[in-house]
């Protein structure tokens, strides 16, 4: 099951229906490590995957995920009106102050938005969580409750593993307090792990993504 990013990306357990379970915890995790606003400046940096469509920045203002939204503007919408102007590859009034480039493919133009959104740090309502030296978990908030994301840093690279489980039958039997809340949609369970419980869970509940790679500074 991919969870992906909770803005836009988010990364999230969504699309549940009757008889399934959903899985949060009732606080960050894990509970015996402060909250921090962002990594250790030795891993900060851009890593980016080759085959995505997004990227994560670590910087001391905390952590953003940056994605390119693709759009498309008529050719006619350039020229009939005054907010918009092509001049040498670059299309001028879709950001304010600013230009994008873009490509003409019939008849359009095809330009790229960047987004950039801080998953943890000041602003954020997710929780950044130290592990160890290479280690940190983001608890997104999602439905008042928790769901932890997995980062991993060796040298220049990044791995990302998502919380995953069956949407069917008992997940965690070795968690021992549990709440649930039943729905039209399904039941929510809500995970009270001690930290025992929590670093069982951390070593066979995770799913890697592809691996993530560090930029080069210009």
């Amino acid at each position: 099951m991919w969870n992906g990013l909770r803005f836009a990306a988010l990364l999230c357990v969504s699309g549940v229906t009757s008889g399934q379970n959903s899985y949060y915890f009732s606080s960050p995790q894990p509970l015996d490590s402060e909250a921090s606003l962002s990594v250790s400046k030795n891993w900060h940096g851009k890593y980016e995957n080759p085959e995505g469509v997004m990227a994560y920045e670590f910087s001391e203002d905390g952590v953003f995920a940056v994605s390119v939204s693709v759009m498309r503007i008529s050719r006619e919408s350039v020229r009939e009106s005054s907010q918009y102007d092509v001049r040498n590859g670059f299309l001028f009034g879709v950001v304010e102050n600013d230009s994008v480039p873009c490509e003409t493919d019939g008849e359009h133009y095809v330009f790229g938005i960047r987004n950039r959104a801080c998953i943890a740090g000041e602003g954020s309502n997710n929780v950044l969580k130290k592990l160890d030296a290479s280690r940190y978990l983001i608890n997104y908030l999602e439905n008042g409750h928790y769901v932890p994301v997995l980062f991993t840093f060796t040298k220049n690279k990044l791995e990302i593993a998502d919380f995953d489980y069956e949407l069917e039958g008992e997940a965690f039997p070795y968690i021992a307090e549990k709440e649930r809340s039943e729905s039209s949609s399904g039941t929510k369970v809500l995970l009270k792990p001690t930290q025992a419980e929590f670093r069982e869970l951390q070593a066979n509940a995770f799913v890697n993504r592809p691996v993530y790679k560090r930029k080069k500074a210009n």
